[in-house]
């Protein structure tokens, strides 16, 4: 039957060693890439970018190469697939961060809190982590943790995740398979620098878009000449009750 190649296929002279029962991590990765084949890959797709941004470890990326590099046609139309359902996902995981702040708060350890603190003091740091921090669920949660300002959290969301997936697609649309190595090895460096790009590229453009607030100088009271003063006249002694 005629179709587009598994890229999931292995080599059959070099047979892989079974996955130990104890390497979950492992396991879960090997279950979602099972996805790619799927007749409803596309919204297997959404449901763990949804997933990812609540509780779901592994990074939906792992999903959206495999896709990608069969289907290159639909690699822009699996990056807005995981686009919306990501910042989707993010909504709920802000919402759970933020009223169950007291029991959340124990899944997210001490560094990625003072991590999280820092990004969300201003919105170039917060499109800066909504890229760079991996799985999203780590961002959203401690977002709503720390009750971040709600508009920013969704801009750098939106901005963030929608680069991130966007940049994937155009990498493995121009490349094909050979980009699929390069991202898997050094995917947390280049989504690392990225986050660093976007979040320099805020801050540049805040040096030179700042107003000046200097603004003109305040006016000398004892230099404001009154009327009777710039008439000449004397002034008008006060009248006695």
């Amino acid at each position: 039957m005629s179709g587009a190649p598994s890229v999931l296929s292995t080599d059959t002279t070099h047979t892989k060693p079974p996955v130990p029962k104890w390497a979950i991590h492992r396991r879960l990765y090997d279950w979602t890439l099972s996805f790619a084949d799927h007749r409803h890959s596309t919204w297997w797709l959404a449901i763990l970018n949804f997933t990812e941004s609540i509780f779901f470890p592994i990074p939906s990326i792992a999903l959206q190469i495999p896709m990608t590099l069969a289907r290159r046609d639909k690699a822009w139309w699996y990056a807005l697939v995981s686009g919306v359902s990501s910042v989707l996902g993010g909504m709920v995981g802000y919402g759970i961060g933020y009223h169950f702040a007291d029991r959340v708060s124990q899944w997210v350890s001490p560094k990625v809190m003072d991590l999280a603190r820092e990004a969300s003091s201003s919105l170039g740091l917060l499109v800066g982590g909504a890229i760079a921090i991996h799985p999203y669920k780590i961002f959203t949660l401690a977002a709503g943790i720390l009750k971040a300002d709600w508009m920013e959290f969704m801009i750098a969301s939106i901005v963030g995740r929608f680069l991130l997936f966007f940049a994937v697609a155009a990498m493995l649309w121009a490349f094909g398979p050979p980009m699929k190595r390069i991202i898997e090895k050094y995917f947390n460096i280049a989504t690392v620098i990225l986050g660093v790009v976007v979040i320099a590229g805020v801050l540049v453009l805040k040096v030179f878009r700042k107003p000046d607030s200097a603004g003109p100088p305040p006016a000398d009271v004892a230099s404001v000449a009154t009327p009777s003063e710039t008439s000449g006249a004397a002034p008008t002694p006060p009248s006695r009750p």
